[in-house]
């Protein structure tokens, strides 16, 4: 393995973030906002966050098949998926009027597991760079 080549630990974390960012486009386009799932809110939110979702999908996929000191490219991705977490919140703290308890629920877990994550790849970008 070279310098520039990222650990099996970081390959697995890079994976699990982008695996986790296409679960989360297909469940956030394909059920809310297409509306299959009510959630009482704009579907229109949910296509933004959906396609928010698929970037940091391709973005995880190129980190994880990338040559590269990790360290930087690590810490933005970490921002971005607790960027993504608060946008989320955000949005179903906007519609707490309206949001049911199904979409709640879910940006709740979303959140956690997004929290977890970001946490996750931050220490790791401080232990490797």
């Amino acid at each position: 393995m070279s310098e520039r080549e990222p650990s099996s630990r970081l390959r697995r974390l890079l994976a699990i973030d982008a695996a986790g960012a296409v679960l989360t486009a297909v469940i956030t386009l394909a059920l809310l906002a297409s509306g299959v799932v009510q959630s009482g809110v704009p579907s229109i939110a949910w296509w933004v966050l959906g396609g928010v979702a698929m970037g940091l999908a391709v973005l995880g996929a190129v980190a994880l098949w990338r040559q590269w000191p990790p360290a930087l490219q690590l810490r933005r991705l970490a921002a971005a998926n607790l960027a993504y977490a608060l946008a989320s919140l955000l949005l179903v703290g906007t519609f707490r009027d309206t949001v049911t308890i199904l979409a709640l629920a879910y940006v709740m877990i979303e959140a956690t597991v997004l929290v977890i994550l970001g946490s996750v790849e931050w220490r790791e970008s401080a232990r490797i760079g």
